[in-house]
């Protein structure tokens, strides 16, 4: 009987370490990305920050309300946010609170969520 959980044992952490590799992948490209984005929105380079939308994007803004489509969400940060050339916009992640929350679905890993504290 030993010999059955020691290989259910071993079998089970080549699988468990490639999930974690996996998993350690995904933290890295989206916290990458995430940098990316927020770097254009400090420069205000809303052309760059609009590659991470896509065509049919939904913004909710508490101000302003809804704003639907790419085209408008782009007026929208190049009018309002971007428009103002005297103003200086600056996001600072808070690292130690930045966590990266892999979404997954019959053992595959679709997406993630991205949660965090950050200065304004």
């Amino acid at each position: 009987m030993r010999s059955c959980v020691c290989l259910a044992v071993v079998l089970f952490i080549p699988s468990f370490s490639l999930f974690a590799q996996a998993e350690n992948a995904l933290d890295a490209t989206i916290r990458q990305q995430d940098t990316v984005f927020w770097d254009a929105y400090n420069r205000c380079d809303v052309e760059k920050m609009s590659e991470f939308c896509w065509p049919d994007i939904e913004f909710y803004h508490d101000q302003g309300g809804l704003t639907v489509g790419l085209d408008p969400f782009v007026a929208a940060l190049k009018n309002g946010l971007c428009g103002n050339p005297n103003s200086h916009l600056r996001r600072e992640a808070i690292p130690e609170t930045v966590k990266v929350f892999p979404l997954e679905k019959n053992g595959a890993i679709y997406g993630a969520v991205l949660s965090g504290e950050h200065y304004f």
